[in-house]
């Protein structure tokens, strides 16, 4: 009976224990921590508890806390000043019109990993001094019209990883200084809708299912440098789709579909330094596909499906320095064009099916060349020998690892590559002839220039001689006249 009575009394301190344990409650961080922990809190205890929150409350922080429904005014604290509150993994599926009412110093919200579902207007009424709002990791399918009419001073705002499909047009209405906007991994099939964000600055749309790209879905975002498009559906990119950023730095279109890039399809970005398009199903560069680009300092093409490198294609890039084909399907090299990549100084060729490489024409073209990568091809036996001599004294710092050696010598199949080479010049028109073409014309407009310039030349120097003796003629006939006269008032 003794030994009965025992067990359950230890039976009753231990649950008062974990009773006490998961009690609500708040209490002050470390000193100078400027934060308050509530633990095991539901929304109504804000209301009770009995912890007095003052100016060294610059962040509530909430640990182990149950706030499905947050209801309006649930955190109207008598004497807050908080200045963050961080929500996250606290359970939360519904927010409330006015849900933060009374959080008047409040500048960043947190609330990230919870089951929100959706953001409906009116649910930051009274906190307009936010400027940092993370909503990540929940599920939240619809924001309403005018959702963040209420914190316009909001700088930056994360939706990540929620089931976003669509964004009303008005959704954005009035967030005139937001610079940072993270849509990565939702559910979006279109890229517009931002144009009434006029000072955003970095956009990320990665892993949605933007299959295509249209003219005016980045119009009026001149602000914007940095737009990260990675992991979406998108097949090709036209003329004109970015024409209107003209202040990008960064693009990144890895891991689409896109096989076509038409001409001039980059057009405008001036300022672009770094463009990435690895992992896409790109066969074929056309002619001027990279033009347009003067102050783009890395290009990533790697895990392509290129076939043929010719120089000839990155000519309009004159300030590039990095760029990266490996991973491709490359057979030859050529170098071709009227100007060479001659900033390039460094060049990934590894991992593709290339056996042979006039490297003189490689370093004529690239002649700052630093980094040449040669790794995992199989190359003739003697190449990376004899492209290691030819480097030794110019400080160039060669890889070729995997590189088969005297046991395996591959054989050049020429016919192959000639036949991949002469069916890319019928179709796209990439030929080395297209680019002697045009230099013979470009020859032959500029000596025409020079002779337009000569014979206006000469028929200026025969006007100015024309003037002058008909001004020495009219002098002459004055002199003459005059000597006439003294002459008749002589006699």
């Amino acid at each position: 009976m003794i030994k009965t009575t025992a067990i359950i009394y230890l039976l009753l301190l231990s649950t008062t224990a974990q009773l006490y344990a998961q009690r609500e409650k708040c209490s002050y961080g470390e000193r100078g921590s400027l934060t308050a922990t509530c633990e095991n809190a539901s929304i109504r205890f804000f209301k009770i508890t009995s912890y007095r929150f003052d100016m060294l409350d610059e962040t509530l922080r909430c640990i182990n806390c149950n706030l499905e429904v947050i209801e309006p005014n649930s955190f109207d604290i008598s004497g807050n000043q908080i200045q963050t509150l961080d929500i996250r993994k606290c359970n939360i599926k519904t927010l409330k019109p006015s849900a933060f009412t009374g959080l008047v110093f409040m500048k960043n919200l947190y609330m990230q990993n919870n089951q929100i579902g959706e953001l409906s207007a009116g649910i930051f009424k009274s906190i307009k001094k936010v400027r940092k709002l993370d909503i990540g990791y929940n599920n939240i399918k619809t924001i309403s019209a005018q959702a963040f009419k209420e914190i316009a001073n909001l700088t930056s705002l994360n939706l990540e990883y929620n089931d976003i499909e669509s964004i009303d047009p008005l959704a954005l209405t009035g967030l005139d200084v937001l610079v940072n906007l993270n849509l990565e991994s939702n559910l979006l099939s279109h890229a517009g809708n931002f144009s009434n964000l006029p000072k955003l600055s970095v956009l990320n749309l990665a892993s949605n299912k933007i299959s295509v790209l249209k003219m005016g879905d980045f119009v009026n975002m001149t602000e914007l440098v940095s737009l990260n498009m990675s992991n979406n559906l998108i097949s090709e990119i036209t003329q004109g789709t970015f024409h209107t950023l003209k202040n990008l730095l960064t693009l990144d279109l890895t891991n689409n579909r896109i096989g076509n890039l038409e001409p001039f399809a980059f057009e405008k970005l001036l300022n672009l330094e770094v463009l990435m398009m690895g992992h896409n199903e790109i066969s074929t560069l056309r002619r001027f596909a990279f033009s347009d680009m003067p102050n783009l300092r890395e290009l990533h093409l790697n895990n392509n499906k290129l076939r043929v490198f010719q120089t000839g294609m990155f000519t309009g890039m004159p300030n590039l320095g990095f760029l990266n084909v490996s991973s491709n399907q490359l057979l030859a090299f050529f170098g071709s064009g009227n100007m060479g990549l001659a900033n390039l100084h460094t060049f990934d060729l590894s991992h593709n099916n290339l056996t042979d490489l006039d490297y003189k024409v490689v370093f004529h073209h690239m002649p700052y060349l630093v980094y040449l990568k040669l790794d995992h091809n199989p190359w003739a036996c003697y190449l990376v020998a004899e492209i290691d001599e030819y480097t030794k004294n110019d400080n160039v710092k060669l890889t070729a690892e995997g590189v088969l050696t005297n046991t395996s010598c591959v054989e050049l199949r020429k016919r192959d590559v000639e036949a991949i080479v002469s069916h890319e010049e019928d179709v796209y028109g990439i030929s080395d002839h297209g680019y002697a073409s045009g230099k013979v014309v470009y020859t032959l407009m500029t000596l025409m220039l020079l002779v337009i310039c000569a014979m206006c030349y000469m028929i200026y120097r025969l006007n100015t001689q024309l003037a002058q003796s008909g001004n020495s003629f009219r002098t002459t006939s004055h002199a003459n006249l005059m000597s006439n006269d003294i002459l008749s008032d002589e006699h």
